[in-house]
């Protein structure tokens, strides 16, 4: 029997084989359908000498090691197994081209897309390298295209196999990897290997991309080894003279034969591509950290959601793209706040908990569409018709519930509504009097569930309860101190402080009464942390409440780590803390960023809740240690994830910056235009408007549109913030000015801005950029010296910032923006 028809036979209901896709020298790849989840898939099979020859159980669990790694740039891995002795893994399909099937039809690649593709690589690798993973087989065929950004597959095939080699002898002589881009030590058959080893073969698939060809061939495997082993570089400029020398120089050392002479890590050799030359660039590989015109103190403020961001993120809808497509679906499910009867705060508390722990189930499920609980929130304790909820919403189907009685006596009804037409389609009445407040939620949310399967006709298989108690007294506690918090981050909205942290500190004390009840639950330990952060966010000195609440927060992460090792809630709090630590305390150790990083790719994870929110402080990290790209797909799923996070303004427009970073002139506008959308009155949306005219793009420099979206800024701004906002924004317009070659407006202008906004060093950024736009070069140099000297932290945001690019070659320019950021 051929392997595909031995493969399709042991997988069918699992999986329908759609041919063949590819074939390597290890393993044969087919297209296939994922018919649990209807989605692509490419399954990849072992050759079948190759699976004889290893076994599989040491194989497989190296697979299913590598398949934890978690990282924009890396193909993740669904699923694995062994049939009729044929080894398999099974991973996303890409729509997209593999980097072999580009360099096929265009063999020498321009010099920026090389950079871009080799920094998303090297980032993959460098994620990898730290959590102890090597490829081992780096090489075009391997890394693929997908949407503008290149993605590794096949993270743990090489390893699988060498690891199940080193545990058979007889199979000791065999090499894995490939020859064109193998490092000589891992040509020699050396198993000691380090990341030093994907940094050489990033090197050689670097030099093909330039070159045409790859750096050392021959006409057998040895004859190839023993060149990467003897023979000298070949001279890149020799093929491509148009390069500059640096690039010669960079490959040079990452294609040393010695590992102790290459570049340490794949971050390094990333860095190591970014000279001055080229870092305005579209700079996926440099260290843009943002737009330098939204000033150093702004940028804060700006882009990181703390915990008590506004609420404009749950009051807007989703994009309408997103509404077109599941307006009249039914698996598209709201479940609103419950009512709770009555004034009773606990009953109010009990009605909310079970609310979200309904949402929480329910969103596991991969048929259904469901709006998060930041969704529905808009909509709790108010009546609102029902054509505006599936309006905001965009749902097929509502969930709805009314809770009365007493923590003992507790009654649900809940209900299930055709969204379209508002009839109530089935209902059911629950009491905890007979069986408890937990044995209650569990059957609600298997009642539900029943609702949806007769509505659907299809199965709704439902996941166990995530982290929990069997205590339900702790249950309802906990209830309560979610209901204090949201009284705190009112109070302090509403600028009563004292009362705010007054109820942190009642919760506080509630969440000492939940664990001496169930001293083995760790979801009100990390609880705890949360408080220690609100903390923060509401104490009066931002730096001061980091240096005394931020350590308690971690400690309270780390007592939950100790009851449940790996646990992704405590490790997002503890790298969200560890983050704050780091971003507050000027010259911190680098090791707190690299370990907070370390906690939120942890806690991005389908078993955290709150993976939504991961992402979104994993993305304002990424972007704050010079990642663009990255950064820029961690806002994309944490906007996935849920559209309606606290903080989806400042991920919205962390999406737009990262886009305009990288030149992505369109996508930028799209991502500014529909934070404009959403977020009429957030003067983000229209900031992001006028520096769209300000920076050196496609965009005609709009004089009247620039005033017009200045008058308008002014009026969605506050009084307070208005005063010293208004001069920055009039130094925009003097860019803009320039731009469209008004010199002497634009100098009247600027001139009048430095007059209104008298002691804010931070305008001298922006007039620096006005300078430099005007040509004024020694100007520009003199104001960005003295702003550098005030806030050395901006030297990236000047390196990276677009309307800088004409002074990247001035040695003078070079001298200031040299050092850490």
């Amino acid at each position: 029997m051929l392997v595909v028809e031995r493969l399709q036979a042991h997988l069918a209901g699992r999986y329908d084989l759609r041919g063949e896709a590819g074939r390597g020298a290890m393993a044969v790849v087919y297209r296939a359908q994922d018919l649990k989840h209807d989605r692509p898939v490419a399954l990849k099979v072992l050759r079948p000498e190759l699976s004889g020859t290893l076994g599989p159980d040491r194989f497989l669990r190296e697979i299913r090691i590598a398949s934890h790694l978690s990282h924009p740039n890396i193909l993740p891995v669904h699923d694995s197994g062994e049939v009729d002795g044929l080894l398999y893994y099974v991973m996303p399909f890409v729509a997209g081209e593999s980097l072999r099937a580009r360099l096929t039809r265009e063999p020498q690649l321009p010099l920026e897309i090389a950079l871009e593709i080799t920094g998303d690589v090297a980032g993959a690798l460098d994620y990898a390298h730290r959590e102890g993973v090597i490829h081992r087989d780096i090489k075009p065929e391997n890394i693929l295209l997908q949407d503008g950004h290149a993605v590794v597959a096949d993270f743990g095939l090489a390893r699988a196999v060498t690891a199940a080699v080193d545990d058979d002898i007889s199979s000791a002589r065999l090499v894995v990897g490939t020859p064109l881009y193998m490092s000589p030590e891992q040509g020699a058959g050396e198993m000691q290997l380090d990341g030093r080893t994907d940094v050489y073969s990033l090197g050689c698939v670097l030099y093909e991309m330039l070159a045409g060809e790859p750096p050392f061939s021959g006409p057998s495997a040895q004859a190839i080894l023993a060149k990467h082993l003897q023979h000298p570089l070949p001279p890149l400029r020799t093929i491509r003279p148009d390069l500059p020398p640096w690039v010669q120089e960079r490959l040079e050392r990452a294609l040393v034969k010695v590992p102790a002479g290459r570049y340490r890590t794949a971050a390094d050799f990333a860095r190591g591509l970014v000279p001055p030359s080229v870092k305005h660039g579209r700079g996926r590989v440099s260290r843009l950290l943002t737009l330098g015109l939204l000033g150093a103190g702004l940028l804060a403020s700006v882009l990181v959601g703390r915990q008590v961001a506004g609420r404009r993120g749950a009051d807007a809808a989703p994009p309408r793209e997103t509404a077109a497509t599941i307006q009249s679906d039914p698996t598209a499910i709201a479940v609103l706040y419950f009512d709770s009867e009555g004034p009773d705060s606990l009953t109010r508390s009990i009605a909310n908990g079970l609310t979200e722990d309904l949402i929480d189930q329910l969103g596991q499920v991969e048929a259904l569409s469901v709006i998060s609980a930041n969704g529905v929130r808009p909509f709790r304790g108010r009546a609102a018709p029902l054509d505006s909820v599936v309006k905001a919403l965009h749902v097929g189907t509502l969930v709805a519930g009314t809770v009365e009685g007493s923590e003992d006596s507790v009654r649900v009804t809940v209900r299930l509504v055709d969204a379209a037409s508002g009839t109530q389609l089935d209902s059911r009445i629950l009491s905890a009097a007979d069986t408890g407040m937990l044995a209650l939620r569990s059957r609600m949310v298997q009642d539900v569930a029943g609702f949806l399967r007769e509505r659907l006709g299809q199965e709704i298989k439902l996941r166990e309860l995530r982290s929990s108690t069997r205590d339900s007294r702790a249950w309802v506690l906990v209830r309560r101190v979610e209901g204090l918090r949201d009284d705190a981050r009112s109070l302090f909205v509403s600028g009563d402080a004292a009362a705010a942290r007054r109820a942190l500190d009642t919760a506080d004390s509630l969440l000492g009464r939940v664990q001496r009840l169930d001293p083995r639950w760790p979801d009100p330990i990390v609880l705890r942390g949360w408080l220690d952060a609100d903390r923060i966010d509401m104490g009066d000195s931002a730096a001061a409440a980091v240096e005394r609440w931020a350590p308690a927060g971690i400690r309270e992460a780390e007592r939950a780590l100790a009851r449940r090792p790996a646990f992704p809630p405590a490790l997002e709090l503890r790298g969200y803390l560890r983050f704050m630590q780091w971003d507050y305390a000027p010259g911190a150790d680098k090791r707190l960023l690299i370990a907070a990083e370390q906690d939120l790719r942890g806690a991005a994870v389908p078993d955290n809740p709150s993976r939504a929110r991961a992402w979104s402080t994993l993305s304002y990290l990424l972007l704050r240690r010079g990642s663009l790209a990255e950064a820029n797909l961690a806002a994309r799923r944490a906007y996935d994830e849920d559209a309606f996070l606290a903080d989806a303004p400042s991920i919205v427009f962390r999406l737009y910056l990262t886009a305009l970073m990288s030149r992505q002139w369109q996508a930028a506008d799209q991502w500014c235009d529909q934070g404009h959308r959403r977020f009429a009155d957030d003067w983000l949306f229209t900031f992001c408007r006028l520096t769209l005219l300000y920076v050196p793009g496609p965009r005609t420099p709009d004089v009247p549109e620039a005033w017009r979206l200045v008058r308008e800024l002014s009026r969605l701004s506050a009084p307070s913030e208005r005063e010293e906002r208004e001069p920055r924004w009039q130094m925009l317009v003097a860019g803009v000015l320039a731009r469209a070659g008004l010199r002497d407006s634009a100098l009247s202008t600027l001139r009048s801005a430095r007059r209104a906004g008298a002691g804010d060093t931070e305008l001298d950024y922006y007039e620096a950029g006005v300078r430099a736009l005007l040509g004024q070069r020694a100007e520009a140099l003199t104001i960005l010296d003295r702003y550098l000297r005030a806030s050395p932290e901006g030297r990236a945001f000047v390196a990276s910032d677009p309307v800088f690019q004409g002074l990247h070659q001035d040695p003078r320019f070079r001298a200031i923006t040299a050092g850490p950021m």
